[in-house]
């Protein structure tokens, strides 16, 4: 089931685009997908790399974040995609604080595909260890050829724009126990 993601109140959705997302667990971890409607080309896409791998500062172009920490837990990750195929996850200890790269993480497998002003972006991020309940956000951050910047969530709860605040990973997932 696609969710709808919510540009920040405080500032106005670029014309014509909508954002969605969706996420689905299995075996391996969670697989993720964002569909961007762009029908006006009013985004500015960045190009599909040949080569693509771990980049900081996607957050400053088109890109696509998940946000997933245990219920009870301060600790958190981020993972961000580009539409390039570039990627980075970091690992918080706490809100916005002692934030690693871990680099022995798995690159995540990362497709696009493009259409009818329509892109969507699958990806599987890989999770050795399940916590009894995974909380998950789903977010992006939209730029425009003019060079304006949206910030698209399930869920804003805060005065700002904030993704790393626990109560935008409002997704729950629950472990059942293996028989």
């Amino acid at each position: 089931m696609w969710l709808h993601l919510h540009p920040w109140p405080g500032e106005p959705a670029p014309d014509g685009v909508a954002v969605k997302a969706r996420v689905c667990p299995d075996d391996h971890g969670l697989r993720l997908s964002w569909m961007v409607e762009d029908r006006l080309g009013v985004i500015d896409w960045p190009v599909v790399s040949e080569e693509p791998g771990r980049r900081d500062g996607l957050w400053e172009g088109t890109c696509l974040e998940a946000f997933r920490g245990g219920a009870d837990a301060a600790s958190y990750e981020e993972l961000n995609v580009s539409p390039a195929g570039h990627w980075q996850i970091y690992d918080f200890f706490e809100y916005r604080a002692g934030c690693r790269v871990d680099p022995a993480v798995a690159k995540p497998d990362i497709r696009v595909r493009t259409g009818d002003g329509v892109h969507v972006v699958d990806v599987c991020w890989a999770m050795p260890r399940w916590p009894s309940v995974l909380r998950l956000g789903l977010t992006a951050m939209v730029r425009t050829h003019a060079g304006a910047m949206s910030c698209w969530a399930l869920r804003h709860p805060g005065t700002q724009p904030d993704f790393h605040l626990a109560e935008a990973r409002m997704i729950e997932l629950v472990s059942l126990p293996s028989s």
